[in-house]
């Protein structure tokens, strides 16, 4: 285990980075990925980590009890704090460029790269997406405000077929994939009811508003015998031919709740 002063910290994003003496690069965290306890800049904190290609990220991180912060003066949000724009009127911190490979001696460049966009425009590779992921109306989130979410980085190849899906759509996006639960591979689109033989079937459970697969399987016989058409005996028996295709699925619901422009890929 290491241990590091935490030199920035992005509350409503909840990303930040450590500097430690045991690798000459600032150590990228995010709260989703090693605890529900946010630190504050200055903090001693121990860590894990693993070398990536964009640099040392921690994979663990807790706070060490009572440590106090540095030299408020020191820390790159006073910084922030009393930096000018640029002669050109530009805000400096205003920079897209990437902030996951910066060198911990310089915080100068630091502070320049820790403010990204918010987009509003079609998304595309290089943003950083946050989704909202509910699993049967329960949401799959836990944390707060926006680390609700999820995120996912367009156009990084860890869920290709959702990234695909995403980009050229906008902030507000709902949707549905399918994630298995034996080694978390991610289908998006989710299969739909129209791998269902019998055309008339998918019919009535499409307008019935049933349009995958794993939800037709799932679905009850109020929702899809509402009509003479099907009996729940005949129903039962066609759901029952699906079940190992989606035995080892859930679906998931996402909705795009906020993008940011993150980095060049």
């Amino acid at each position: 285990m290491s241990t590091g002063t935490v030199d920035y910290f992005h509350k409503t994003s909840g990303y930040g980075f450590i500097e430690s003496t045991v690798t000459d690069e600032d150590i990228f965290f995010h709260m989703n990925e090693v605890g529900d306890e946010d630190p504050t800049e200055g903090q001693r904190v121990q860590f894990e980590y693993k070398s990536t290609d964009k640099g040392p990220r921690a994979t663990t991180l807790s706070i060490i009890p009572e440590s106090k912060k540095e030299n408020p003066s020191d820390t790159v949000e006073a910084m922030a704090k009393n930096k000018t724009e640029n002669n050109d009127g530009s805000n400096s911190l205003r920079d897209n460029s990437s902030i996951l490979h910066v060198s911990s001696k310089d915080k100068e460049h630091h502070s320049q790269n820790l403010d990204p966009e918010s987009v509003e425009r079609e998304l595309e590779v290089g943003d950083l997406v946050y989704l909202k992921l509910t699993h049967k109306g329960n949401s799959l989130g836990n944390h707060n405000p926006l680390r609700e979410t999820f995120t996912l980085l367009l156009g990084n190849s860890i869920c290709p077929e959702l990234e695909e899906a995403l980009i050229g759509s906008t902030v507000g996006k709902t949707g549905q994939f399918e994630v298995s639960t034996i080694d978390g591979t991610v289908r998006a689109p989710p299969r739909s009811v129209d791998q269902i033989d019998t055309s008339w079937v998918a019919t009535l459970a499409e307008d019935a508003g049933v349009n995958t697969l794993q939800g037709f399987v799932d679905a009850s016989g109020e929702t899809l015998t509402e009509t003479e058409l099907l009996d729940a005996t005949t129903l039962r028996e066609i759901q029952a031919s699906f079940e190992q295709m989606v035995e080892d699925w859930e679906l998931i619901e996402y909705q795009v709740v906020h993008a940011v422009s993150w980095r060049e890929i």
